[in-house]
């Protein structure tokens, strides 16, 4: 079974000056297996944030279906929606989106919280302190956002999204923010723990030599 499934989904979005609506996803089909890693490439403007949005349920389509780890999202309740996003989600944008007032160790942690059954705040920090070691920011639990570089910042985003160990990571060109070095070491490091983690990776990006490094590419 897909960890998710795009059934002839389609997307429109109102015209700016009141006009015709613009479709931006036609009837598209698409199914993401289990542990794979796929590159979304593109133009700008072609609907790849869109297409994410889609599969993350942050938006819905005009028509067609999609199914979440074997769920229709259209069914589901807000309530049911917002857990099964929890529970079986990790996003990563291009800003991280870090609270500025918490430490890092405070920011991985918080997406615990979301879960149906809170889980174990225990468990949910020794695993943070574990991702946090393997991606190279064990001696940085007790700082801000502020005090880390950029690479760091964004490292800290990708454990973020993976605490409550999602079965796909939704990544919407998370290294653009950064220079060229430090973005060759975030996708390495998106690669690994997709292979690590066993987590299903879908990466928007712009970069042809990333998109290649993915498992499969597919063009809008």
């Amino acid at each position: 079974m897909p960890i998710v499934s795009l059934d002839s989904v389609t997307k429109t979005f109102p015209d700016a000056e009141g006009g015709a609506r613009r479709t931006v996803i036609d009837s598209l089909s698409l199914d993401v297996a289990e542990g794979e890693s796929l590159a979304i490439v593109g133009p700008s403007g072609c609907g790849k944030s869109t297409l994410l949005n889609l599969m993350g349920t942050l938006d819905t389509p005009d028509s067609g279906t999609v199914t979440l780890c074997g769920r229709d999202v259209a069914k589901l309740t807000d309530r049911e929606l917002a857990a099964l996003r929890a529970a079986e989600l990790g996003f990563i944008f291009q800003l991280h989106h870090l609270l500025p007032q918490a430490t890092v160790l405070e920011n991985v942690v918080l997406p615990a919280l979301a879960l149906p059954d809170r889980g174990a705040p225990a468990a949910a920090r020794e695993r943070a302190k574990d991702l946090l070691a393997k991606v190279g920011l064990g001696d940085h639990l007790a700082k801000r956002p502020a005090q880390l570089s950029g690479g760091e910042r964004q490292r800290a985003a990708v454990v973020r999204a993976l605490i409550n160990e999602p079965s796909l990571l939704l990544a919407d060109e998370p290294t653009g923010a950064l220079d060229q070095t430090r973005a060759a070491e975030l996708v390495d490091l998106l690669l690994q723990l997709n292979r690590e983690e066993g987590v299903a990776l879908v990466m928007v990006t712009h970069d042809p030599g990333q998109a290649e490094q993915m498992g499969r590419t597919l063009q809008l």
